[in-house]
Order: C-alpha cells, then sequence, then structure tokens
C-alpha cells in the first residue's frame, strides 16, 4: 500500500492517514483470522509529566483518541492520537503544544467477563508547536544557532492499561499509564523521557 506523502507542516493529514491504515489493516486481519474479532475506539483525557532540560518538571493536559482492533485472540493493533498543551508560566519558560500519533501492537488479557488488561509497544512522530525551539540537534555547550517555533521528531510510547466492561459496547478506561520518549530539539539532551497517564470510555463494536 502507498501512503501519499504529507510535508510536515501538513501534519494533521499523517494523523489521518496513520490512524486510517492502522484501523482497517486491524479491521481486516480481525475478519480473517478471529471469528469473536472486536474494534473499539477509545476518547480519554491524558496528562504527561514532562521535564524542561531536565530540571524542571510541569504537566501537559490534553486529550487522545485511540483505535483498536483485534485480529487473533488477545493480539491486535492499535493507533493513537494524542493532543496537548501547557502554556508558559513559571515553571515554563515558553508554552508548548504537543500533538503524538503512534501505532504498533495491542496485547489484551481478558481475565474476567467484564475486566481485562493490555500492554502495548507503539511508535511513530511527535510534533511541537507554538513554542521554541533551536535549529538542528544542538549540543549542551555549543546549541545551534537559531530558534523555530515548531519541530517534528520520533515517538515511542510503552505501557499499558486496565478497562472495565460497563454495558456490551461501553467500556471505562480506568487507567492507562505508558512511557512517552520524545526527541524534540531542546539545546540539550534533546531527548525527553515522559510519564503518561489518562482515563476515559471506549465504545466496542463486537461481532
Amino acid at each position: 500500500m502507498t501512503m501519499p506523502q504529507c510535508r510536515p507542516r501538513k501534519f494533521a493529514c499523517t494523523i489521518l492517514i496513520v490512524a486510517a491504515w492502522s484501523w482497517l489493516q486491524g479491521a481486516g486481519w480481525a475478519q480473517a483470522l478471529d471469528k469473536n474479532r472486536e474494534a473499539d475506539v477509545a476518547f480519554t483525557y491524558a496528562a504527561i509529566r514532562a521535564s524542561e532540560r531536565n530540571t524542571t518538571s510541569f504537566w501537559f493536559q490534553g486529550g487522545a483518541v485511540e483505535l483498536h482492533a483485534r485480529f487473533y485472540r488477545g493480539l491486535g493493533m492499535a493507533a493513537s492520537v494524542t493532543g496537548m498543551h501547557e502554556g508558559s508560566n513559571g515553571s515554563l519558560i515558553a508554552p508548548l503544544d504537543l500533538v503524538t500519533v503512534v501505532f504498533g501492537p495491542r496485547y489484551t488479557l481478558g481475565f474476567h467477563r467484564r475486566a481485562s488488561m493490555f500492554t502495548e509497544g507503539l511508535i511513530g512522530e511527535a510534533h511541537g508547536f507554538h513554542s521554541v525551539f533551536p535549529f538542528g540537534s544542538g549540543s549542551v555547550s555549543n546549541p545551534t544557532n537559531g530558534t523555530t517555533d515548531s519541530s517534528t521528531s520520533f515517538a515511542l510510547q510503552a505501557g499499558g492499561g486496565f478497562d472495565l466492561r460497563l454495558t456490551h459496547h461501553l467500556s471505562a478506561r480506568v487507567v492507562q499509564a505508558d512511557y512517552l520518549r520524545t526527541q524534540l530539539p531542546n539545546g540539550a539532551s534533546n531527548l525527553q523521557n515522559n510519564f503518561r497517564v489518562s482515563a476515559g470510555f471506549i465504545f466496542r463494536f463486537a461481532q
């Protein structure tokens, strides 16, 4: 499958393509391999604990949309789009908006008819904007001259969560905790090791 090219400024296009591709692929595998296939979409509140140059910690707040389709027993594919914001205040020099779009495998373990746990490892992109980033990679001793208001980097999200089924088609995402690694330029290590937590509701589509 050939995916159309998107420029960095067309980041929303990338989000839609990756999410739709993951959803369709997962649904196709589900139909072929699992008679008890299941797909769902989750809407969650999300918060990320991050640090500014590994010194000052602060919280982003926002929301996420996740698509998931199981294609063989507990194994499936998930795609997640998260949007976060933190304004400029006493702990943060400049405001920052962050969008991550990641996808990859998820394994779900249903240990009770109303409860399940899952673990996942997702990769994709992180896009920071409405902020201040140094050009290039920079270094601790000699950051690259100049700044820009947006930057895009690789993103890795790994973790898991606990779901509680309320009705046949509605579940609650009681808690989800993830390690989120991004590589946005910051004039220092150019690495961000973040903690992400979320909770919300899931709409399930089962056969």
